[in-house]
């Protein structure tokens, strides 16, 4: 009875200690740098700088970034045409995860869909892969020559957890498209009617999904727009003025930020002044190609008292026997 008493006692020790310990995760935000062929992070919280991942020569010219279920970060190396892989918590390069012989093609943005695979835009298709066996298909294909009703040049791509994937289009009728993953039918366009959006929108660049489900595209004169759907067109909210590829990511709890080529800081939006604000701090960044806000677990000193109690147990037992 007491050897069982211990060991339920135990149980509930590390339950409780393990949860406390989850509780640590802290919000990163992660920047590629292409010029730099460098992954660097800061706190979310703060903006202060906390160092870059391993520099690897596999990694040239990073655009895009993912993180999968099996808690890696992957990043599109578009100058090799490779994904690599890094362990998102110690930056750390795992392994080289596709490349050309994957059918990568200048590589840019990364999501992973409801189905838990990766979906990968390229210069002419969207490629999809299975990140447990590596295996790939073309999920969508280029439309063909401008003026195109289809996906044409995809950049930005983003998914739901309702089964639909949507890409931002460099050359066509439309500057995003939504997809059934299941499918791959076209379901819907934003806007509805063809060539009825801003005209900073008719080469998009990266989007992004808000918490709230609004759907936001950057342009590249780095200005953001937001999709509206009462006026089912995109509408203009900040922006730099400024000619590059822009960048943004949210926060859990709905904070943009914003990263633009040629920059070398992350900004974070204003809402109540309607513009980007200086965020981090340190002149680290060259040529910031993609942001990425992500969860990352954070080593506390509960760690070595699990441990300590995941052997207390049987030490316990053996001195009960005497």
């Amino acid at each position: 009875m007491r050897k069982l008493f211990i060991i339920v006692a135990t149980a509930a020790c590390l339950t409780l200690l393990f949860s406390l310990i989850a509780s640590a995760d802290v919000q990163q935000l992660f920047v590629a740098d292409r010029a730099n062929n460098a992954i660097h992070k800061y706190d979310a919280a703060t903006g202060a700088y906390l160092g870059e991942f391993q520099r690897v020569s596999q990694l040239s010219q990073p655009m895009g970034m993912a993180v999968g279920s099996d808690g890696l970060l992957y990043v599109t190396s578009s100058g090799n045409n490779r994904i690599v892989r890094f362990n998102i918590a110690t930056g750390m390069f795992v392994d080289v995860f596709a490349t050309i012989q994957s059918g990568l093609n200048l590589p840019d943005s990364l999501a992973f869909g409801s189905d838990g695979k990766l979906y990968v835009s390229n210069y002419n298709k969207i490629l999809r892969f299975n990140i447990a066996t590596g295996a790939h298909e073309v999920f969508i294909r280029d439309s063909g020559p401008y003026p195109a009703t289809g996906l044409r040049y995809p950049r930005g791509i983003v998914a739901d957890q309702n089964g639909s994937l949507y890409a931002s289009s460099a050359c066509s009728s439309y500057p995003v498209y939504r997809y059934d993953i299941a499918t791959g039918n076209q379901m819907e366009t934003y806007p509805e009617q063809a060539h009825q959006e801003p005209w900073e929108l008719s080469s998009p660049g990266r989007i992004a999904l808000a918490p709230d489900g609004n759907l936001y595209a950057t342009s590249m004169n780095s200005d953001v727009f937001r999709y509206d759907p009462i006026q089912k067109q995109f509408v203009n909210i900040a922006g730099m003025g400024e000619t590059g590829l822009a960048s943004i990511a949210f926060s859990a709890t709905g904070s943009m930020y914003f990263v633009r080529d040629g920059s070398h800081e992350v900004f974070l939006f204003n809402s109540v002044a309607g513009r980007f604000d200086q965020f981090s701090t340190g002149d680290i960044l060259r040529s910031p190609s993609s942001i990425l806000v992500a969860t990352v677990p954070e080593p506390t000193g509960m760690a070595a008292l699990v441990c300590g109690l995941a052997g207390f147990a049987p030490t316990l037992m053996r001195r009960r026997k005497h």
